[in-house]
């Protein structure tokens, strides 16, 4: 009972630093975005979440990592500037593990912002909790978890009482 006891305090806990993770940083005015495949790799690999803040064109410099949406699509890519173009307000860019740069310029009306951080394996999570049913397993799934360990908690209770008479 010990065992079931400790794996459902850890599955919560993990569960929380999740919610925590993924739920937070929208409130504090930050998109999340999971990363799908290896072109930023090794700053940024595959599985990741980032975090990505709105800025300003002028705040945004070469070198940055930047999230820009493909035009007319919901198609998000993550790639580093290499090149501002201040007339036409647009930048060049490349991912990291890519040999040639990205073929079409972005226009900055395109840039979702600029990468703050990025942590490895979360972008898994933010994927199974797409969708409303995910959601919804997800905080059944908490519940569960919750009512399971208030029951050992009591079935432990009960058979020590039961040993003490």
């Amino acid at each position: 009972m010990r065992i079931i006891k400790y794996a459902a305090n850890i599955l919560i806990v993990c569960y929380f630093a999740a919610l925590a993770i993924l739920a937070i940083p929208p409130l504090a005015g930050f998109k999340l975005f999971a990363v799908i495949s290896p072109s930023m790799s090794p700053a940024i690999m595959t599985g990741s979440i980032v975090y990505v803040q709105k800025r300003a064109f002028e705040d945004i410099e070469e070198g940055d990592i930047i999230t820009y949406r493909i035009k007319n699509t919901e198609t998000t890519i993550t790639h580093r500037v290499t090149e501002k173009n201040e007339t036409e307000k647009e930048f060049y860019t490349k991912g990291d593990a890519n040999k040639t740069a990205d073929a079409k310029a972005v226009r900055y009306e395109d840039v979702l912002g600029v990468v703050r951080l990025s942590l490895p394996f979360l972008g898994y999570a933010a994927f199974l909790l797409e969708g409303a049913e995910n959601k919804i397993a997800a905080a059944v799934l908490m519940l569960w978890l919750l009512a399971m360990k208030i029951i050992i908690a009591d079935v432990a209770e009960m058979k020590k009482e039961a040993d003490i008479l």
